[in-house]
């Protein structure tokens, strides 16, 4: 059987090695724009921080204590309360976590004369991520604490 030179065409082979070269581009692609985003995210959370830990200083101008929480973990309960006082100090809508739409963590400390805000960052290998705790499973591994806030040493 004589093949028609006239017959253009690409072979099977060639386009299995074209699908596949397209592919693995395509998954570089996508890893890279995944990790970018991570990383925006995270600048986004660092900044709802620093927005938050700002309207919590002119909160404690107007009433000469941080909004108290009742327990020093991160409960939905003192969140809550923190988010309903802390909205009239900030300027449009009370930040959430850019990724899942939660609360960002915030408690007070010695007895509203200090605050703690914590956040989730996705970017294990980010500077800021609190040193000595496993930063895939902790629950937060980035905060902010108040400037006068007063370190206890541990006993």
């Amino acid at each position: 059987m004589v093949r028609n030179p006239m017959k253009k065409g690409f072979t099977l082979i060639e386009l299995l090695v074209t699908i596949s070269i397209i592919a693995v581009l395509s998954t570089i692609g996508l890893t890279i724009f995944s990790g970018v985003q991570s990383k925006a995210r995270d600048s986004t959370r660092k900044q709802d921080l620093n927005k938050l830990a700002t309207a919590l200083e002119i909160y404690f101008q107007n009433n000469s204590q941080f909004i108290t929480s009742q327990n020093q973990t991160c409960n939905s309960t003192d969140t809550n309360t923190f988010y309903t006082a802390i909205t009239p100090y900030i300027s449009g809508v009370v930040p959430k976590d850019p990724k899942t739409g939660t609360q960002y963590c915030y408690f007070s400390e010695n007895n509203g004369q200090s605050f703690r805000l914590f956040a989730k960052l996705e970017n294990c290998s980010d500077k800021d991520i609190i040193s000595g705790i496993n930063c895939q499973t902790a629950a937060w591994n980035y905060s902010i604490v108040s400037e006068n806030l007063i370190i206890t040493p541990a006993p």
